[in-house]
């Protein structure tokens, strides 16, 4: 590979889509939440139940009938009390607030990632969130789950200190990301190079 090669994996939008559908499904559900809390559930559980209620104070329960066609509610007697038809409200505002606090981090890590890459050049690795090193800090690459996942973990010295980078072929577009590594292998000595499977071939 000629050594002024630059190479760069951007984000792999079929993979970060999952995270945008699940944090959209997400807010949808929420909407649905909302929806019942506010509308549906006072109108089809917490109204007819005050008025069975309030029926059954007065003694005046064989009038359901006809109270229940006077306002469009089902014939059958309501199955739960009011406070049942008050939690059943509150709990649908409670589960509003859950997916939102859920989807919440997942679209932010949708919109945060979209839009990465790494690079390969002819000296070291740099990435878009500000993460660089150079091919003579790699102090060893695990590539235990390369050939099956397109994982590798990559130990560099930098300040005295070990840090680590995952190079990711799922999350980053597969072909320029396995021809980083391949730049990265031909720079460094290969008894930095660990656990390598007797099988090339990812699935």
């Amino acid at each position: 590979m000629n050594s002024t090669t630059t190479i760069r994996a951007l984000a792999d939008g079929r993979f970060l889509l999952r995270y945008l559908l699940i944090g959209l499904a997400c807010l949808g559900f929420c909407a649905y939440c909302l929806y019942d809390g506010l509308y549906a559930y006072p109108k089809q559980r917490l109204e007819p139940a005050q008025a069975y209620a309030e029926l059954v104070e007065r003694g005046e329960e064989n009038r359901w009938i006809e109270v229940a066609h006077e306002n469009g509610w089902d014939e059958a007697k309501p199955k739960k009390s009011v406070d049942e038809a008050r939690a059943d409200i509150v709990w649908q505002f409670v589960m509003a607030v859950l997916s939102v606090l859920f989807a919440i981090p997942i679209l932010g890590l949708y919109f945060r990632a979209r839009w990465t890459w790494i690079e390969g050049s002819s000296t070291g690795i740099n990435t878009s969130w500000g993460v660089a090193f150079r091919y003579d800090q790699i102090v060893e690459i695990d590539k235990k789950r390369w050939d099956k996942k397109g994982i590798a973990r990559i130990t560099y010295a930098t300040d005295s200190q070990k840090r680590h980078f995952i190079l990711d072929d799922l999350k980053y577009q597969r072909q320029p990301t396995d021809q980083i590594m391949e730049l990265i292998e031909s720079n460094i000595s290969p008894d930095k190079i660990v656990n390598v499977s007797a099988s090339t071939s990812k699935q």
